[in-house]
């Protein structure tokens, strides 16, 4: 006979089913419905205002056309003042014309009296000589009309003299005055550009002022339009906030769920074969 072969121990197989504790299940289910529920729910876009419009407050529409028209009108005193200072340092300008209206009108008034005075020299001058020349027994003779020709001829020089001496100082003095006039001018259209700028500068700085006084109105539009969103976005997403917390909570109690364990012996057909074919063969073999 054949040795018997001994089989070894069957293995089990083990099944473990946790569950929640009934106490804590509806609230972990509530939260998973609502989860579902809310995860389902449509897009909700929002329909405010979202950024503040520049061109709705009235200061800063009112800088920027500000700023335009600074722009738009140019420099005209400074192109004035440009052009001006150009035309009186040109060379030239001091013509006869220009001289005459600058000559004193008393000019002539004491050249003439200058010329009289040197006459009445004269007179006295040849009083003296005729006496002289009738003391010399030469009054009426050739010597006598040899100095009056020559007194006569120093006369109309000293005369011309006169005349042209007063007219150089006339000349030099309308000279003095024609540049004077026009250093002042000079110095006038200067300061006249120099207050325009100033005044162009004055008017842009009003334009910044009006303009930062705008973008504060502005800011202050920006933020409330910024509350309103977020506050629509916390309005939006409450419940999902709410569903959150609730989550939060449930994680951190200390929940053990229920633990059931369940021993199963592996089916193997083979062996239950066998098994029922030993157990025969010993019956028979009993009744025998």
């Amino acid at each position: 006979m054949g040795k018997g072969r001994s089989s070894a121990p069957a293995a089990q197989k083990q099944t473990v089913v946790n569950e929640l504790p009934e106490y804590a299940r509806p609230y972990f289910e509530n939260v998973m419905e609502r989860a579902e529920a809310e995860s389902l729910t449509q897009y909700q876009p929002y329909e405010g205002q979202r950024i503040a419009q520049s061109g709705d407050i009235e200061d800063i529409v009112q800088s920027r056309q500000m700023v335009r028209d600074v722009a738009g009108a140019g420099t005209p005193e400074l192109d004035r003042a440009i052009s001006g200072v150009a035309s009186l340092s040109a060379p030239g300008q001091f013509t006869g014309q220009v001289a005459d209206a600058y000559m004193s009108p008393y000019m002539q008034a004491v050249v003439d009296r200058q010329k009289r005075g040197a006459i009445q020299d004269f007179n006295r001058m040849g009083a003296q000589r005729g006496f002289d020349a009738a003391q010399a027994g030469a009054f009426g003779g050739s010597r006598h009309g040899v100095a009056d020709y020559l007194a006569q001829e120093g006369l109309q020089t000293q005369l011309g003299d006169i005349q042209a001496a007063g007219q150089q100082q006339a000349y030099d003095q309308a000279a003095q005055r024609f540049d004077i006039d026009r250093q002042t001018g000079i110095a006038g259209l200067q300061q006249a550009a120099g207050l325009a700028g100033q005044r162009r500068a004055g008017d842009i700085q009003g334009a910044q002022l009006l303009e930062g006084i705008g973008k504060a109105q502005l800011g202050e539009q920006q933020a409330g339009l910024d509350i309103g969103y977020e506050d629509f976005l916390a309005q939006r997403n409450f419940n999902k906030d709410q569903i959150g917390f609730l989550g939060g909570v449930l994680q951190g109690v200390p929940v053990q769920p229920d633990t059931t364990r369940a021993l199963y012996q592996p089916y193997n057909p083979i062996q239950q074969a066998l098994g029922a074919g030993i157990a025969g063969l010993g019956l028979y073999r009993g009744m025998m």
